[in-house]
């Protein structure tokens, strides 16, 4: 992946002696600002106040912000950006910017034009880096609440990067039908008013979801589900944009390219990560798909309705999983007597015991809503005495479950060598369920690449590569580790950590995970029957 620098910058990177510079920018006031500009090679000033972006044209709502540099009293930062212990997942970079504040700067109302805004959270911000004033992006997103010291004449930051943002939000959307995952978090993400260049969504490769719910989840949870369910990931690059990677992405030879190689003579340190054994899963999932209109709910008694009252009926659907999602429902009409037509109806009664039955009379259907499991009919009593609601059924387009997965994988080689699972789960299966999962091939897959990935330990290693401000997540390199192993192997960067100090001092950690990568998978009309290339797990 790597972002794109100039050849200066690459030449900077590898130097033994070079010139590292940064930048730091604040949008105290979040104001829009039209006039931001970027760097343009051959038209931007080398230590200008122009940034290269890392991704070309690509713009993001950050960019949109009229950013105050901050470069004068920073003492410090350093930027984190890793993910999980997992190869699957949502993840966001943290920052930690430290400023100089003996000139009182940062103390609330001091300064005329910041002072009404540096104790306030959810600051935009911008960091970058770099050699010899081309510095590119490293970080954008939003603070913490500064904390400033008198007595200590510092400022200290706190910030995330824009996946923070969705951690309190929900989405208007309430469902989804025979979708893509994919499709899923672009629609949302379009909801909440990002545009289609704020984001690079790639294609999901598990089968369409039947049905999915989305109410009362915020779309952090939503987009955590969805990722564990394509065994995908999903974070904001150091420009801002929102990229959502499928579980091919890293494997596949047409998306690889290898950027670097790391040996001693690259890396200042390396030494082995100590990561949780993992041999033995359990995937459960119960899928859900939209039938057609069929029964959904029939009266268990007769419903008493005053005279002139309006009363309105909750109405739970369930079945023998639980409460049944309804995506749609027939408004019931009135019927003398019940029949066997595919519709919704009720019939009305003189009294409780639904035995005399009457003509509709004042009994009308005035309103119907429905709210996912649960829905609402609405009756009015137009006349002078009550009135009974004998029967009713209601007809309409459940998600029912079609399947029930249970996917058992295990290691048996690499539990008789360590146990079951023993630092990850206690000597127990890790179970995962998650209905979004949509067939047992891809509730396999996702347990067999935890697995083969951390089945033995030692398939991360943490080194101290001389810093390179374009080395970023997702990156392919060879590693070459000299007292173990003279043979290069591909590994991926999965963390990065950049620091920068007043003395201009820039250092860097990187974890480097090994994968097996540049695999060509069967491809129908390109593969040869029977030939080398794997079907694609």
């Amino acid at each position: 992946m790597s972002q794109a620098v100039t050849p200066a910058f690459e030449a900077a990177a590898v130097a033994s002696v070079n010139d590292p510079t940064y930048g730091v920018m604040i949008g105290w006031g979040k104001e829009y600002d039209d006039t931001a500009t970027f760097f343009t090679i051959g038209t931007s000033e080398i230590g200008g106040p122009d940034f290269i972006k890392g991704s070309g044209a690509d713009v993001t709502f950050f960019d949109k912000y009229k950013m105050i540099p901050e470069n004068e009293n920073l003492n410090s930062f350093s930027i984190s950006r890793m993910s999980s212990l997992i190869p699957y997942g949502v993840f966001s970079a943290q920052a930690e910017i430290e400023f100089d504040n003996i000139s009182k700067r940062y103390m609330p109302g001091y300064d005329p034009d910041i002072g009404d805004f540096v104790n306030k959270n959810r600051r935009p911000l911008k960091i970058s880096a770099g050699f010899s004033g081309e510095n590119i992006p490293q970080f954008v997103g939003f603070s913490d609440r500064p904390k400033a010291g008198l007595m200590s004449q510092k400022m200290q930051v706190h910030a995330y990067d824009v996946m923070d943002y969705f951690s309190n939000k929900e989405t208007t959307l309430t469902y989804f039908e025979d979708v893509l995952a994919s499709e899923v978090i672009e629609a949302i993400l379009l909801d909440l008013g990002f545009s289609a260049d704020q984001f690079s969504i790639e294609v999901s490769l598990q089968r369409r979801i039947g049905f999915l719910v989305t109410t009362g989840m915020k779309v952090s949870q939503i987009f955590q589900r969805l990722c564990e369910a394509e065994q995908a990931v999903m974070f904001a690059d150091e420009t801002g944009i929102i990229r959502f990677w499928n579980r091919l992405h890293i494997p596949l030879t047409e998306t690889v390219s290898v950027t670097r190689s790391y040996s001693y003579d690259q890396l200042q340190d390396i030494e082995w990560r100590d990561t949780p054994i993992i041999n033995y899963m359990i995937v459960r999932a119960l899928p859900r798909a939209v039938a057609a209109y069929q029964p959904v709910w029939v009266s268990s008694g007769s419903i008493e309705i005053q005279a002139g009252e309006v009363l309105r009926v909750p109405v739970q659907f369930k079945d023998d999983d639980g409460d049944l999602p309804v995506t749609s429902i027939m408004d019931p009409v009135y019927i003398s007597a019940r029949d066997d037509a595919n519709r919704s109806w009720y019939t009305v009664s003189l009294d409780q015991s639904g035995e005399h039955l009457e003509g509709e009379g004042d009994i009308t259907v005035t309103d119907v809503d429905l709210l996912g499991s649960t829905a609402f009919i609405e009756f009015t009593n137009s006349g002078a005495s009550i009135r009974y609601i004998a029967q009713m059924e209601i007809h309409g387009t459940p998600a029912k479950v079609y399947d029930r997965i249970e996917v058992e994988v295990k290691d048996q080689v690499s539990i008789d060598a360590y146990g079951i699972n023993p630092e990850s789960n206690s000597g127990e299966p890790i179970v995962i369920e998650n209905n979004w999962i949509q067939d047992s091939s891809t509730a396999r897959s996702l347990a067999q690449a935890q697995i083969d990935l951390y089945g033995d330990p030692d398939q991360q290693l943490v080194g101290k590569p001389f810093a390179d401000p374009s080395l970023q997540y997702g990156d392919v390199v060879e590693l070459t580790v000299d007292d173990v192993d003279l043979t290069p192997r591909y590994a991926v960067v999965v963390g990065t950590e950049l620091k920068m100090s007043l003395s201009k001092v820039i250092e860097q950690t990187a974890v480097f995970e090994y994968r097996d990568i540049g695999i060509s998978y069967f491809t129908i009309g390109v593969s040869e029957i029977g030939g080398p290339d794997p079907i694609a797990p």
